[in-house]
């Protein structure tokens, strides 16, 4: 096979038509999904016509193809496939008048989407570098400093413990008194630290569990979406993750967006 149509939908890959390479270069209406959780390629329904050379996507939860040939002629047909009831049908085909409109729509879609795309995956790094720079990095210095706490405490405890087991005179009690002042100090710095590693340590985990699992969701949904061709499905994730993005080209629309 080749020559075929390719497309991302849901996590989904869809092989549509192209050419048998067995029967001559002819044109084929067969197509197929791959699941990657079972790996694996499944044949879905045929499409009306045989298309090579053409052109596939997804828009608005639908799979479009778009002209190409047959075993013969230039195609002008665009039929549409529905996901959820793996039919196609025919749709208003191509104008010559119109080609140039309608890829020029779609560059429009594809720039808009990719922008909004461009700000969730900003926005999902920008999240996960603040996790990794700032949270674990801070994390790793109230451990440290606890370290250090537990060495000089374990240290002061050591002195007093000896001094403790010795006489006990006009010499040595001042000495007692002094250690016990310093080895109490120590304790509460130890105490203290132990406490803020255990608060930091909690909440590194409900970091790792809640903020970086819905950062996923967010990146997940927004790359599916995308490849769907669902703008507004795209525009949901950011509003359901409270995320209120200024895309690149916000301030100046681009020269698509003017036409």
């Amino acid at each position: 096979m080749s020559n075929q149509g390719i497309v991302v939908i849901n996590s989904f890959v869809y092989l549509i038509g192209g050419d048998n390479n067995t029967r001559g270069f002819r044109a084929e209406s067969r197509c197929w999904r791959y699941d990657p959780r079972h790996d694996r390629w499944f044949q879905i329904q045929s499409m009306q016509q045989q298309h090579a050379d053409h052109c596939v996507c997804a828009l608005g939860g639908y799979l479009y193809t778009i002209g190409g040939r047959d075993h013969h002629n230039e195609l002008k047909v665009v039929e549409r496939y529905d996901l959820q009831t793996n039919t196609w049908e025919f749709v208003d085909p191509l104008k010559q008048e119109e080609e140039f409109g309608f890829n020029a729509e779609t560059q429009k879609l594809l720039s808009k989407n990719g922008e909004t795309l461009l700000g969730a995956i900003n926005f999902f790094i920008c999240s996960v570098k603040t996790l990794v720079d700032k949270t674990i990095e801070d994390t790793m210095v109230n451990i440290k400093q606890y370290e250090n706490a537990r060495i000089e405490y374990d240290a002061y405890r050591t002195d007093l413990e000896e001094l403790n087991l010795g006489p006990r005179d006009a010499t040595t009690v001042p000495k007692i008194e002094q250690s016990q002042y310093a080895f109490q100090a120590y304790r509460e710095k130890y105490e203290k630290m132990r406490n803020d590693v255990s608060i930091k340590l909690k909440f590194l985990e409900e970091n790792k569990v809640k903020v970086l699992h819905n950062q996923l969701v967010l990146f997940q949904s927004a790359i599916a979406a995308y490849y769907a061709g669902n703008q507004k499905q795209l525009e949901q994730t950011l509003k359901q993750f409270h995320i209120k993005l200024k895309t690149p080209g916000a301030d100046t629309p681009s020269w698509l967006e003017e036409q």
